[in-house]
Formats: structure tokens, C-alpha cells, sequence
């Protein structure tokens, strides 16, 4: 098996576990929100962390940049540039975080009476944000290291490091939530935060290619971070709006507890969209490596990710609304249909974002950020302008329009974008359609009994059954053996 092989289906494997394990730990923090403080402690929490999540897990222009130069200066070996484009960014962030703490903390009162959308406010909400914002920090200069772990090729050493982190936050929750209330996990975030950063560090100088010799500011990077880089910056300021628009409006026209509703339908989607996104985005530093020695092979990258991408997504997330409406019937049946109304609409709309997702990394891999940067602020724009003109018709029913339409129009430009500008042919094969027939029929049909509101035991029966038939449909398709063929040859 060649090298490159072993690299993608390595980080692939903990790309997979490391969702799997922030999955387990979103759920449990969740539940444990929800069984000792209620939905609406759940609905703060979101809120308050709504702008400082954005802005740490995107980071700044820097970390795109690092991961788009970084595997060009290890193909050299240049460890002069590596270590020189590694500290310019950390400093970069680092001050650039500074300043966006200073802000924080001076009109944090202001802030947050503009996103819970009242005059007044319990004072410690403020001291919540406070320490979201020094979380904030760190996770802000983190994104660059990890960063270089992915530039590096080792992303299955990053993904390790997130684990530990999902571990030890989910460990501090159980034992300090329920004595100490929601601060308790507020504390448990910046001790995560803390423990990355630390792990982070610790891998990078174990690098041979790492040398503390060369650390310096070079002003040919910072000036990279600020041409080349505008265009991440304009990407993580939309990413930066886009949650806290949604909140807002959300808390504006409904209550804390339809946000803590949408919280936790939204982490439990993003989840499945990150488990195959983050599998999709280890291509990136193999493409730019690629396009960086004039090989065009990243192309049979392409239809290979996006046809695994398609028949995963669908499968995964056909499996999640049937499922989860079906655990919804059982243990809160009274919101069901309020879940149900977020579930399908997000559902479908990140499944085309996942699709879009291949192009998305290609894209970054080939330093084409121009489609990019109009996806994201084309998501980000009608998010607000759908929220804003239909904000005296918006209920139940439609109160996650806005988000998932604005989603699924901007993937959509982005594929489009791709198989134009690359002259991509899509093709999809008999076997293949016979899986994305079962997991129509089944959502579709598993919807019908929901807004009927017929027995539980009638949406285990659909569950079961849409089960056995995907499993069959995937077991006999040849693409997914020979990837589960590959993947044994690694053990």
C-alpha cells in the first residue's frame, strides 16, 4: 500500500473516532445540561458561547494559511520557513486575540443584552462570558497549531489530542455540574482549551522539522496573513455571524428553551457533518502538495471523496432522523414536532453542505478561495435577510427555514462553482441509487408518522426496517467493500 494510502486512511480512521468520542460528549454534557439544569440553562449557555465558539474554532486567515503553505515547506524540508510561518501566526493570533478579548470584556453587558434581546440580565451571565472569552484565546491560538499538525500529515495525531480534550471535558461536567451549576462547565471548556494547547505544543516540537532557532516574525508571512489571508478573514467572519444571527433571531422571536431545542438538534447534525467533513479535509494538504509538484492526480481524489461523501451522509443522516425522531417519541413526545421541524429542514440542508464539502476542500487545497469566500458570505447574508423579512410569518413550522435554505443554497453555488470551473462529470451508479432510494422512502415515510403522531413502536419498526435494508444495499455496493478492504490491510 502506498504511502499516500496509509496517510489518508490513517487519519481518516481517527478523523471517524475523534467525531465519534465529541459526540458521546456533546450528548452526555447535553443530557446532563438538560436532566440538572433544563432546556432553558441549555438556551443560555448556547447564547453566551454563541460568538466566542465562532471565532475560536475557524480561527483568523492565519490558519488557513498555515495549512496551505505548510505541506509545501515540508515537501522541501524547510525548516527555516516552517518554523518562521508557525511563530508569525501564533504571535499573528495572539495579539489579534488580545484585542478582540479587550473589546469582549469592555462591552460584554452591552453584548450580551443585544443577543438575548432584553433590557436586563442576571449579572453572572456576564461573568460566563468572560470566561468563554479567555477560552476564546487560547482556542484562538490553538487553531494554529493544530493546524500545523494537519500540514504536517499528522492529523491523526491532532484528532488524538481532541479526544483527550472531549474526555476531560466530559469528566469535569459529571462531577462539578450539578454541585456547581452552569459555570461549572464554562471552567470545564477553558480547562479543555488549556490541555490542547499544552498537548499541541508538546507534539509539534517532538517534530523533526521543528526548531525553536528559527522562531521569528517575518514580515513576508504577516504580509501573507494580510493579502493572502483577506480571503480567510472574510470566511471566519461570516462563520463568526452566522450562529449568532440564528440564535438571536430564534431567542428574539421564540424563547431560551426553542434555542436550547435548536442547541442541541443543531451540535447533533453538525456532528454527523463533521464526521464526514473532517474525513473529506485531509485531502487538502495532499492537494496542495500535489498541485505543488504539478501533479494533477488530486482529481481521482475528487471522485473518490465525493461519491464516499454521498453515499456516507445520506446513509448517516437518513439513519439520524429516523432514530432520533424515534427516541424523541419516546422521551419528550410533547416537542416532538418542534424537533421534527428543525431535524429534516437541517438534515437535508448540511447534507448538500456536506456534499459541497469535497469541492470546499479542493478548492482550499488549490488556494482558490474567491467561490469559497462567496459560499460562506452568501450563507451568511440571507441566514439574516430570510430571518429579517420573515420574521412576522415565522413559526413552529418554519422557524428553521432561514438557516437551512441559506445553507443549502450556498453548497450548492459552491458545487456548482467546482464542476464548472474543473469540468467535473457527475456519475452516480446503479448500486448507489438503490441506497439513496431506501433513504428517501424511509424519511419520508418516518415523517408522515411523525406529524401524524401515530404509536412509538410504529417509527422502531420503520427504523429497524430502514436498517436491515441499508446495510444490505451498502454490504453488496463494490465501492464500500473496497474501502473496508483497504482499511483492513492497515490492521
Amino acid at each position: 500500500m502506498s504511502i499516500r494510502a496509509v496517510y489518508l486512511i490513517k487519519n481518516s480512521l481517527f478523523s471517524v473516532l475523534q467525531v465519534i468520542v465529541a459526540s458521546v460528549s456533546f450528548a452526555f454534557i447535553y443530557y446532563e445540561i438538560v436532566s440538572n439544569l433544563g432546556k432553558t440553562q441549555l438556551g443560555v449557555w448556547s447564547v453566551i458561547t454563541a460568538i466566542p465558539m465562532a471565532a475560536a474554532v475557524f480561527g483568523s486567515g492565519v490558519s488557513g494559511c498555515i495549512l496551505r503553505y505548510i505541506p509545501i515547506y515540508v515537501s522541501k524540508d524547510d525548516s527555516k520557513a516552517f518554523n518562521e510561518i508557525l511563530w508569525s501566526g501564533v504571535v499573528f493570533n495572539f495579539l489579534l486575540g488580545i484585542i478582540a478579548l479587550g473589546f469582549g470584556y469592555a462591552f460584554s453587558v452591552p453584548i450580551l443584552h443585544f443577543l438575548f434581546g432584553v433590557k436586563s440580565l442576571p449579572v453572572f451571565y456576564v461573568i460566563f462570558f468572560r470566561v468563554a472569552l479567555t477560552t476564546f484565546l487560547i482556542n484562538f491560538v490553538s487553531s494554529v497549531l493544530l493546524n500545523a499538525l494537519d500540514g504536517l500529515l499528522l492529523t491523526h495525531v491532532k484528532n488524538q489530542i481532541l479526544i483527550v480534550g472531549s474526555l476531560v471535558i466530559s469528566v469535569v461536567v459529571f462531577f462539578f455540574l450539578k454541585p456547581f451549576g452552569l459555570i461549572s462547565l464554562f471552567y470545564a471548556q477553558l480547562l479543555q482549551s488549556i490541555i490542547t494547547i499544552l498537548l499541541t505544543i508538546y507534539k509539534l516540537t517532538s517534530c523533526r522539522i521543528f526548531n525553536i532557532k528559527f522562531f521569528c516574525i517575518n514580515s513576508k508571512y504577516l504580509k501573507i496573513f494580510l493579502t493572502f489571508g483577506q480571503g480567510f478573514h472574510l470566511i471566519s467572519f461570516s462563520v463568526l455571524l452566522f450562529e449568532p444571527v440564528t440564535k438571536f433571531f430564534l431567542a428574539r422571536y421564540f424563547n431560551l428553551e426553542t434555542v436550547g431545542i435548536y442547541e442541541f438538534v443543531n451540535k447533533f447534525i453538525l456532528q454527523i457533518r463533521t464526521l464526514i467533513v473532517n474525513t473529506v479535509q485531509i485531502i487538502i494538504p495532499v492537494v496542495t502538495k500535489d498541485n505543488a509538484e504539478g501533479n494533477s492526480n488530486y482529481l481521482n481524489v475528487y471522485y473518490v471523496s465525493q461519491r464516499a461523501a454521498m453515499l456516507i451522509s445520506s446513509s448517516l443522516f437518513s439513519t439520524a432522523i429516523c432514530y432520533g425522531l424515534t427516541l424523541i417519541k419516546f422521551y419528550d413526545s410533547g416537542h416532538i414536532k418542534v424537533y421534527f421541524y428543525m431535524i429534516v429542514p437541517l438534515s437535508i440542508a448540511y447534507l448538500l453542505n456536506i456534499l459541497a464539502s469535497t469541492a470546499y476542500s479542493m478548492f482550499l487545497g488549490l488556494g482558490k478561495l474567491k467561490p469559497i469566500i462567496i459560499s460562506h458570505l452568501l450563507s451568511t447574508s440571507l441566514n439574516f435577510i430570510i430571518f429579517k423579512v420573515a420574521s412576522n410569518f415565522l413559526s413552529d413550522a418554519f422557524m428553521i427555514l432561514p438557516v437551512a435554505t441559506s445553507v443549502a443554497i450556498s453548497s450548492v453555488y459552491l458545487s456548482w462553482q467546482f464542476k464548472k470551473q474543473m469540468k467535473i462529470i457527475s456519475i452516480a451508479t446503479f448500486a448507489d441509487l438503490k441506497t439513496y432510494t431506501i433513504c428517501f422512502i424511509t424519511i419520508l415515510a418516518i415523517s408522515i408518522l411523525t406529524l401524524l403522531n401515530l404509536n412509538g413502536f410504529v417509527l422502531v419498526f420503520i427504523a429497524v426496517l430502514h436498517t436491515i435494508l441499508l446495510l444490505y444495499s451498502l454490504l453488496i455496493n463494490n465501492f464500500i467493500t473496497r474501502i473496508f478492504k483497504k482499511f483492513s490491510l492497515m490492521f
